[in-house]
Order: structure tokens, then C-alpha cells, then sequence
């Protein structure tokens, strides 16, 4: 079997013809039917890999007739265009299509390729050419289509150079092109209808010069490193026909005045980038949108009034999608999921997985017609944050939430009376509220309906809570009483110090009662000092207080003396007397 790495030999007394210059631009598929699969030309595999793939030089192979084992010139004799394959001409015999697209070329583009100024068309697709594009390629001024899809190219895209283009098509996907995407491309394009940049390594936002490529249809640039938000510019794109940007770091919100002016709109698709806020409303503005991919992004609720409209415009004649998964949306299922789902003017391909719409608050479990076509159109329901108490209010604080439901979600908020505030998630049956402004908004004494929403909107009130729901409140309380005056400050002394009484126990005992203190300690003083001078006095025999005489002629006094000398005589030692 012959493979393109062990090439059969000429037969004896033949060598191969010599190559031409053409030869090297140009290589035709070889025409024998027993070599009508590319697998029998090489047995190393990956043969549909046009990274890989070897070089084949398919003119060399035609040249050779296995009949008669004879190798002749390929082009001998052939002095028309026509007679090759993948070169057209025009009746000048000037090319005007090069198209050699799968054959495995290697090396960079020749700068010889400037010399064909009569070219419209060259697609060198699917080989293995590297190094930067050479401007030279834009040299004819008939030039409408360049194709150089997957290939190994570097550097940033080249611009169109002739001061009267006519350029209708660029392709540069899969390459390795990096970069910004020049404003050039656009305004050096007027009638640039196709742009094709997926799978490149740009680091680029779209500029606004787009809107100069008004008669733009297609845009397509899937992973391509594109970055920033959709320039308002873009308004201007009134033919654009497929949107398409997959899979970038495109942000920001998506404006309606961008979207109305998309009137012929029939793909869009965003997917995966980090587009935020509401939708844009979709309606007779874009009457032929029919695919729109919006999944992986950050949109928000309300988005049902938003897609309205876009069931309205779509016909039970034609295919449609619309795709919402990995969002930011919230609340009950709408209705116009159902309608999407069942009416002639529905989608034929619908997915909201990934989202946070909510469960029945009755029953825990989406509502009952979603069981009708199946969950997988939406995933799993999420409960609704449900409060069951909160504690009082006290300004500069949080308020502990309790009860059930609770998700750690970057968007977990509460709602005291009108004032929204952030909250923090503790557990799946606490959040923490505020904490609470100190600026008037809360007055003493009232009390206020307190609520909590896991994802920002979606706040547990009488709509969603369903037949359980009952309000929580929390209650501001009275200020309390003000403390007691300050004692005075300590008096002076008289030669101006100030008296160091100590006033430590001031807190502690009102000063009458220090006072009476004070005088007690007096007074047991001087008791004291009264006692130990009676004693004293009764032993020197003087004691302070005579005895009572005996009245005159009675028994009674001398029973009174005996008594009062007996008291004396216990009181102290006997004296001699003299």
C-alpha cells in the first residue's frame, strides 16, 4: 500500500518531472479510484487531525500511471487554468480564486502571493502554516474573501491596506492570534459582511468603530478572549444576523437600545460570560430573533415581561431555542414558561436549570404541571427563605433572624419595614440583619415587619410564603431611664487644697448615711474615754460619784453603806489605814 511517507518508486529509466512553481502553490486530489479515502493514503492515524496530517504532494502522485508503471509531467501540456484543479481564472487568465484549503502546508505565507493582484478569493484553511500574516495578502483590491481558519498563525490580525476595499469575509478562527481586535478591521472594511475570530487568544474589547460595518451579518467569535462591555456603537448593526460570543469575558448589562437596534437578529447567543442586571425586552424590535442562548451569565429578575414578547414573534414554522440556564432568576415559575412549552408560538427548545426558582411553599416541590413535561427543564426548586422570629432592634447592631431555609448567598439580604439592608448568613436557621442605621429611619417604640430574601428579590411576604406565611416583627424599644446625678465634686480646704477624703465608697453609701457613721464613732469614742476615767478614779479610791447619806434615824442607810463598801471592796484590794 502506498503511504505519503514511503513513497512507490518511479519505474526504471523515469524520473519524476521537476517541480513548479505552481506545483508549490497547488496540489489536486488525486483522481485514481483506488485511492478515493484519505485512510489509505496514510496508516499512522489521525488522519482527519489537519495539525497532524503529513504532507502529500498530490501533483507528484498524479503524474504516475500504475497501469503502466510510468511517471509523466502532471502539467505537461496544460497552460489553462482550468486544467487545475482549485485555481480559478479569470477570462484574462489572471487568478481570481486560489483555494487550497486540507493540504497539510507548512512555513509561512510567501510574500510572493502580492503578485496575484487579481485575486478575489484565497482559503488556505486547515493546514499548518505559522509565523504573522503578511499584509501583503490584502494587496489585490479585488480581494472578498480571506480564509485562514485553523492554522497555526501568530500575531495580532492584519488590516485590510487598499484605499478602496472590497472585502466581504474574514475568517482567522483557530489560529493563535493575539492581541486587540483593531478598529481598523472595521473601518477599513465598509462592506464587511462575515467576521469568523473563535478560538483565538485575544485580550480584547470590541471596539466602537463596529458600528462603521454597517452592512456586518455575521459576527461569530466563540472563546476568542474578548472582554469589557457591548459598545452602545452597536445599535448600529441593522443587518446583523448572527450574534455570536460564547464562552468570553464579555460584561455589564445588555442594553435596549443595543437590542432594538438588532433588527434582523435571528441568533444570539452570550453564553458564558458575565453579562448582568435585567433583560432587555425582546419584541417586534427583533421580530426574527428565534435562537437566543443566555445561559452562564448573571441576569436577574424580573425577566417574564422581558421574554414575553419573544414568544410572540416566533412561528410555529420555524425552529427556536431559548436558554437560560446558570442564572441569577428567582421566584415562582412564571406562566410563561408553560406557554412557552405549549403554545404554537412556544420554543421548540427551552432549558431555566441552574437558576433559583422557587419550590410550592406548600409542598416543597415545583407545582404540578412542571411534572407534565418533566423537571429536567428546570432542575431543582429552591426553598424560600421563610423568618420566624427576630430580636429586638438596637441601632449600630445586627438583628438575629432566626428560622429556616437560609443560604450562604452573596445576594442574601432583609428588609426591615421599607429599608433594605445586607445580611449574613450563620446557619440554614439564622442570619444576622444590618447592622442597623443610626439615622433616623427606626423610632423608639415602634415595631416593624422583618423579612429575608435568599437571592436578593426573592423576600418572604404573603405572595410566595403561601397558606403557612406569618409575618415576623421586630420591636425598637423605649429608650431607658437616665442614670442618677453625679455626686458634688469634694470641697476645699481652706487654705485653697482640695480635701483627699477619700470618696471611693461615694458609689456605694449616700453621704447622710457616711455621716451618721461618722457621729457614732464620736460618741463611742468619748463613752470610752468616760468609762477608762471612772475606772481610774475608783481605784485611787476618788471615785467620781459620793454615796448617798443615810437619812437620820433609820436602819436603811447603814444596810446601803455596808452594801456600797461590800461593791467598793470587790472593786479593788483593801488599803491599809492609818
Amino acid at each position: 500500500m502506498r503511504t505519503t511517507n514511503a513513497r512507490t518508486p518511479p519505474a526504471q529509466g523515469h524520473t519524476p518531472p521537476a517541480t513548479t512553481h505552481l506545483q508549490l502553490l497547488h496540489f489536486t486530489e488525486n483522481a485514481l479510484n483506488t485511492y478515493l479515502y484519505r485512510h489509505l493514503y496514510n496508516t499512522s492515524g489521525k488522519e482527519q487531525d489537519a495539525d497532524t496530517v503529513p504532507y502529500c504532494d498530490w501533483m507528484f502522485a498524479r503524474g504516475f500511471d500504475e497501469t503502466t508503471g510510468v511517471w509523466s509531467n502532471p502539467v505537461a501540456g496544460k497552460t489553462a487554468c482550468s486544467d487545475f484543479e482549485f485555481v480559478v481564472c479569470d477570462s484574462q487568465g489572471n487568478i481570481v480564486e486560489l483555494i487550497l484549503n486540507n493540504h497539510a502546508f507548512t512555513g509561512t505565507i510567501p510574500a510572493s502571493i502580492a503578485s496575484l493582484t487579481f485575486l478575489k478569493k484565497l482559503e488556505l484553511g486547515y493546514n499548518q502554516f505559522t509565523g504573522e500574516v503578511p499584509t501583503a495578502v490584502f494587496d489585490s483590491e479585488f480581494l472578498e474573501d480571506i480564509i485562514l481558519a485553523h492554522n497555526h498563525f501568530t500575531g495580532e490580525f492584519p488590516c485590510m491596506t487598499h484605499p478602496e476595499p472590497k472585502l466581504k469575509q474574514i475568517d482567522f478562527r483557530q489560529n493563535y492570534f493575539t492581541g486587540s481586535l483593531k478598529a481598523c478591521l472595521f473601518t477599513n472594511s465598509p462592506a464587511l459582511t462575515e467576521m469568523y475570530i473563535s478560538y483565538n487568544r485575544l485580550n480584547s474589547s470590541i471596539p466602537p468603530e463596529i458600528k462603521e460595518a454597517t452592512e456586518l451579518k455575521d459576527f461569530i467569535a466563540r472563546h476568542s478572549g474578548l472582554t469589557g462591555e457591548l459598545p452602545l456603537d452597536m445599535m448600529c448593526l441593522k443587518k446583523l444576523f448572527y450574534f455570536i460570543v460564547p464562552r468570553n469575558k464579555l460584561a455589564g448589562s445588555l442594553e435596549q437600545v443595543v437590542v432594538n437596534g438588532w433588527k434582523a437578529i435571528y441568533q444570539l447567543d452570550l453564553a458564558s460570560n458575565s453579562f448582568s442586571g435585567q433583560l432587555p425586552t425582546f419584541d417586534w424590535h427583533t421580530p426574527s430573533l428565534r435562537y437566543l442562548y443566555l445561559s452562564d451569565n448573571h441576569f436577574t429578575t424580573p425577566f417574564e415581561a422581558a421574554l414575553a414578547g419573544l414568544q410572540d414573534e416566533q412561528v410555529s414554522t420555524s425552529g427556536s431555542s431559548l436558554v437560560l440556564d446558570g442564572n441569577r432568576l428567582t421566584g415562582p415559575l412564571p406562566d410563561l414558561f408553560y406557554r412557552l412549552l405549549t403554545d404554537a408560538h412556544g420554543v421548540t427548545g427551552f432549558s431555566a436549570t441552574r437558576n433559583f426558582m422557587l419550590c410550592d411553599p406548600d409542598t416543597g416541590e415545583w407545582p404540578d404541571w412542571v411534572f407534565r413535561f418533566g423537571t429536567s427543564y428546570f432542575g431543582e426548586c429552591t426553598r424560600l427563605a421563610t423568618p420566624t422570629a427576630a430580636a429586638d432592634i438596637v441601632l449600630g447592631q445586627y438583628v438575629t433572624v432566626t428560622g429556616q431555609y437560609f443560604l450562604p448567598s452573596d445576594e442574601l439580604k432583609c428588609k426591615v419595614g421599607d429599608t433594605t439592608l445586607a445580611a449574613s448568613f450563620v446557619s440554614t436557621t439564622a442570619a444576622l440583619c444590618g447592622p442597623i442605621p443610626d439615622d433616623g429611619t427606626f423610632t423608639p417604640g415602634q415595631s416593624y415587619f422583618i423579612t429575608v430574601a435568599n437571592y436578593g428579590s426573592d423576600f418572604y411576604s404573603a405572595e410566595l410564603g403561601g397558606s403557612s406565611y406569618a409575618a415576623v416583627t421586630t420591636t425598637f424599644p423605649l429608650s431607658p431611664s437616665p442614670p442618677p446625678p453625679s455626686p458634688p465634686p469634694p470641697a476645699s480646704n481652706v487654705d485653697g487644697t482640695e480635701n483627699n477624703i477619700s470618696n471611693e465608697d461615694d458609689d456605694d453609701l449616700p453621704a447622710g448615711a457616711i455621716a451618721g457613721i461618722a457621729i457614732a464613732c464620736v460618741v463611742s469614742a468619748a463613752l470610752f474615754v468616760v468609762v477608762c476615767i471612772m475606772y481610774q478614779k475608783e481605784r485611787a479610791g476618788t471615785p467620781m460619784f459620793a454615796a448617798l447619806e443615810p437619812p437620820s434615824g433609820g436602819g436603811g442607810g447603814k444596810e446601803m453603806a455596808s452594801i456600797e463598801v461590800t461593791s467598793t471592796n470587790d472593786a479593788a484590794p483593801p488599803e491599809s489605814k492609818a
